[in-house]
């Protein structure tokens, strides 16, 4: 019995761990706000675009990489931005972060 529930708390704790990194390109869509300047946004779009008044428009990739979500913004063949994407302890919408030292990231506020 001692076997089954460690099994099974193990089963939950890897399942948790994924749903707190892995996203999908339904999940990502929508409208993020920068938490320094509430008019910097990023808009996630269907096919793999994105449209943004700093980064300009181009394409997006997901990557899963260990254990983080990675998004890699390239801005129509000129340059690329690579980031990670992640969530608050398991709850509220995704954020992709810019800058871990200055606590700089883009938080999702629409579909």
């Amino acid at each position: 019995m001692k076997k089954i529930i460690l099994t099974l708390l193990v089963y939950i704790f890897i399942g948790l761990i994924f749903y707190n990194n892995c996203f999908t390109k339904e999940q990502m869509t929508g409208t993020y706000v920068n938490n320094h300047n509430r008019h910097d946004t990023i808009k996630i779009l269907q096919g793999y675009r994105y449209n943004s008044n700093k980064y300009g428009k181009g394409l997006y990739k997901l990557k899963f990489k260990r254990m983080n979500m990675s998004i890699e913004l390239k801005q129509d063949n000129i340059g690329k931005l690579d980031s990670y994407v992640d969530r608050v302890m398991y709850f509220g919408d995704p954020k992709i972060h810019i800058d871990d030292d200055l606590e700089e990231y883009y938080e999702k506020i629409a579909e």
